[in-house]
């Protein structure tokens, strides 16, 4: 079987192909499937970029006129290393995480927040689900993540937005089912 591909085509024209690990973290691409399939993502802001770290796109609490983006609503739990769970990737150049739930500090993944990381941070390994690995277009992702930046709302905002024009998956026919939640 093989793992979904995730195209992630920006605004600009440039494209990133991201691979998602069901086995690993089934839940988190679940909901990943399932937010790309309602158009979730499209549209949306990279709306931090933390310079030599990671960029990140979905955050629900950036307030004033820069806000582009929306919750889901819901949360899931999160699929990372702690005491329960074994996820096996660690936190490297290309991996692709499901952020933190910010508005509560809680083991959990937010549903509609993910990052993508420029440079290795296993501490991340338990804090945070890892569920996928960008397998094209990592040079779009440094040059988003060399982008100038500002101090707003808390943390690292670019100075110029860069938007998705629009996030497409391709399953290989394989049917993966909505994600178990456990908040609304």
């Amino acid at each position: 079987m093989k793992n979904p591909i995730v195209t992630i085509n920006m605004k600009n024209g440039k494209e990133i192909k991201i691979e998602l690990y069901p086995e690993i973290a089934p839940n988190t691409v679940n909901n990943f499937i399932y937010l790309i399939k309602e158009k979730f993502f499209d549209k949306h802001a990279i709306v931090r970029v933390v310079n030599g770290r990671l960029i990140q796109s979905g955050d629900p609490y950036m307030p004033g006129p820069e806000r582009t983006d929306v919750t889901p609503g819901y949360i899931i739990n999160g699929e990372f290393k702690k005491d329960d769970y074994h996820n096996p990737l660690s936190f490297e150049p290309g991996i692709v995480g499901m952020a933190m739930a910010a508005y509560e500090y809680t083991p959990n993944a937010s549903a509609g927040s993910f990052f993508i990381m420029t440079k290795d941070e296993p501490k991340l390994d338990s804090i945070v689900p890892a569920f996928g690995k960008v397998i094209e277009g990592m040079d779009v992702i440094i040059e988003i993540n060399e982008s100038n930046t500002s101090m707003k709302f808390g943390y690292d905002v670019p100075d110029e937005m860069e938007y998705f024009e629009k996030l497409t998956v391709d399953t290989f026919g394989v049917e993966y089912p909505e994600p178990e939640k456990i908040k609304e």
